[in-house]
């Protein structure tokens, strides 16, 4: 038991760490922007002021290379926001956490390995569900049954993943806390019915430890997590 206790604590720290240089990246690559985007911006203005005694062709094109800067910079901040976000989630191995907040991160890396599968991802995550977990394991979860999900899919299909909140549990007591309530994060195809007796076999276990279970229903893969509050009660 000592043992694992160790073990336990080196995965914490290793993961703790991993954040932690990927928060100073990130923190470094927001620079690095700031500076790309200032330089687009005095490149715009030069343009716009000596723009006459320039050949309009001249003048069009850097009009285009300045749009495109400040276009893909906008792109890669938001990116490097989600990364941010992600990699602070590794501060604390337990915390109070939004599932929705957590699907809209893990959706800004799935939209890579949806493109490459031609599968478009469709995210919904307006209802706010609360619940006290391992956001790093949770991320976990998500990633490995959203690219099971891909799998099944063919090119030209779409892909939902969902927050809902469920109905109280009637054979749990409600805590202080919410306990009793139960939240879902659900995949599900619009055409092809999603097969998740693997994703049960695989990864029962570790939705346990998020206070959670895996399901299938209604060709519905369902995480569905005790312990939950609603944002709005």
């Amino acid at each position: 038991m000592a043992e694992k206790s160790a073990e336990r604590q080196l995965r914490e720290q290793q993961i703790e760490s991993y954040g932690r240089l990927m928060a100073g990246l990130s923190h470094d690559l927001k620079n690095h922007l700031g500076i790309i985007r200032e330089s687009g911006g005095l490149i715009e203005d030069m343009v716009e002021i000596h723009g006459k005694s320039l050949p309009p062709a001249l003048a069009e094109r850097l009009q285009k290379m300045t749009a495109t800067i400040e276009k893909r910079v906008g792109m890669a901040a938001e990116m490097l926001h989600h990364l941010s976000s992600f990699a602070h989630r590794a501060d604390s191995p337990e915390s109070s956490v939004l599932l929705g907040d957590i699907l809209r991160e893990e959706a800004a890396f799935l939209q890579r390995f949806a493109k490459m599968k031609q599968v478009e991802l469709h995210i919904e995550a307006e209802e706010e569900v609360a619940l006290i977990t391992s956001p790093t394991l949770l991320h976990h979860l998500i990633y490995r049954v959203s690219l099971f999900a891909l799998e099944q899919l063919q090119a030209g299909e779409r892909l939902t993943i969902a927050v809902e909140a469920a109905e109280k549990s009637g054979n749990s007591q409600t805590g202080e806390n919410g306990a009793g309530n139960r939240g879902r994060i659900c995949f599900y195809g619009r055409e092809t019915a999603l097969d998740g007796k693997a994703i049960i076999r695989e990864y029962g276990y570790a939705l346990a430890a998020v206070k959670g279970e895996v399901m299938v229903e209604h060709s519905r893969i369902i995480l569905e997590f005790k312990e939950c509050k609603s944002q709005k009660e």
